[in-house]
């Protein structure tokens, strides 16, 4: 190939260049594999000597067999003691799920570490991936944790409850709304101190006497309506140091009056939004702009779910949302009118005029997806704040004593 390219300097130097870089690839591959090898035998324990004759090798073989046994045989061990305890750990299991109201499967562990599950009138399943729903798989998880507290700790007569602090996080997280005071309960009978007469003093008379409880338990929960559930059923003999409180970005508070009264997060969004209006939200622009829009709208149209109870959705099996107020005052222009002025809402048609600039501000920020917004609009401070002020006048003017009362509710929080 060089003397056909003897001619032409070029060619010849980039045949030259290509050929030098070939072999020396090839060199490099051999090296690097050799390396390779050494370097994953070594990793293995099986590193092998330079220099080393056919009887030495095979006795080296012989001697990683043996080792290798005697890793497997110990490792054996170690999976029949872990298998053993989990075992132990969650014999409760069942017992706890039957108290969520799950009747409808049980579950074992085999010795194949594999769980399965086992339902009435069908073969069993191994694994829970397909086996079980998210909320199945929640309560199959905190059966397990209080199997394993009974296990461990009310089992052990050397355990010392008082020395315990149990975390428990969102224990009902998919759950539906059945097992939530079924959960509640069960938290309360096991894992808090409990109680009762228990015996009598020297006048004969019975006397109550407290069962050790935990040194501390801490619940957290997204979930207002579980947590009120359970707030209702701890009593102060059962918690005298017991505390309720709110994290919200990052910082703890005592839970406030908009969330501690009711079972959702209706008056706590209101009480921010007329935060908002006031100038006492603490933070710039920026911040408020990213929910406030969607306070507004979810205010407004929980507001209207309970004040028009026969409003319609254009879908049957959804809620009537704030498009369907805008259409229902749309095909009865005079239904609203004669009601007391509230801050330029006077008739039927100043309202329908705020609730659609409220739809069209709020829509983009607060539902569909990205494929649904046809254009999405900045809110300047300036706006936002108008936007507020109007939502307040709108629930204002449709029910003021309603407004009044979570007027109230905000100076009593402050």
């Amino acid at each position: 190939r060089l003397q056909a390219a003897r001619f032409d300097d070029k060619n010849a130097k980039t045949i030259c260049e290509r050929l030098f870089w070939k072999r020396f690839d090839n060199q490099g591959k051999t090296l690097a594999d050799d390396a390779r090898n050494k370097q994953k035998k070594k990793a293995a324990g099986l590193e092998i000597p330079d220099n080393i004759g056919g009887v030495s090798f095979f006795h080296f073989l012989k001697q990683s067999v043996q080792s290798i046994q005697t890793m497997l045989t110990q490792k054996g061990k170690e999976r029949a003691i872990e298998l053993s305890k989990l075992k132990n750990e969650s014999k409760y299991v069942n017992e706890f799920l039957k108290r969520f109201c799950i009747n409808n499967f049980t579950v074992s562990l085999e010795d194949d570490e594999e769980i399965t599950i086992h339902y009435s009138g069908v073969p069993p399943k191994k694994g829970i991936q397909y086996s079980l729903s998210e909320g199945e798989k929640t309560a199959l998880a905190f059966a397990y944790f209080l199997s394993k507290y009974r296990h461990e700790v009310l089992g052990d007569s050397q355990a010392k409850k008082e020395d315990f602090t149990i975390v428990i996080d969102d224990p009902v997280s998919s759950l539906d709304e059945n097992r939530l005071f079924s959960t509640a309960l069960v938290i309360q009978d096991v894992l808090l101190p409990q109680v009762m007469k228990k015996e009598k003093d020297q006048n004969d008379r019975w006397i109550n006497k407290a069962w050790d409880g935990c040194k501390q338990i801490i619940i957290l929960s997204h979930n207002i309506i579980f947590l009120k559930f359970m707030s209702n059923l701890i009593n102060s003999d059962q918690c005298r140091d017991r505390a309720d409180l709110y994290i919200e970005k990052g910082i703890i508070s005592l839970l406030p009056n908009s969330l501690r009264n009711y079972q959702t997060s209706y008056f706590q969004k209101l009480e921010k939004i007329q935060a908002y209006v006031a100038g006492d939200i603490g933070h710039e622009h920026e911040k408020a702009k990213d929910y406030i829009p969607n306070y507004i709208r979810i205010v407004l149209e929980a507001f209207i779910s309970f004040k028009f109870a026969r409003l319609r959705g254009k879908d049957p099996f959804l809620p009537a949302m704030l498009d369907s107020l805008i259409g229902m005052i749309t095909s009865d222009s005079t239904m609203f009118n004669g009601f007391v002025a509230v801050s330029g809402i006077t008739d039927t048609q100043t309202l329908k005029t705020v609730l659609s600039e409220i739809k069209q501000k709020t829509n983009p920020e607060s539902h569909g997806t990205t494929q649904d917004i046809t254009h999405l609009e900045y809110l300047s401070e300036v706006e936002l704040k108008r936007l507020a002020e109007q939502v307040l006048h709108v629930i204002q003017f449709l029910d003021q004593i309603h407004y009044q009362k979570a007027q109230e509710l905000k100076q009593a929080a402050a």
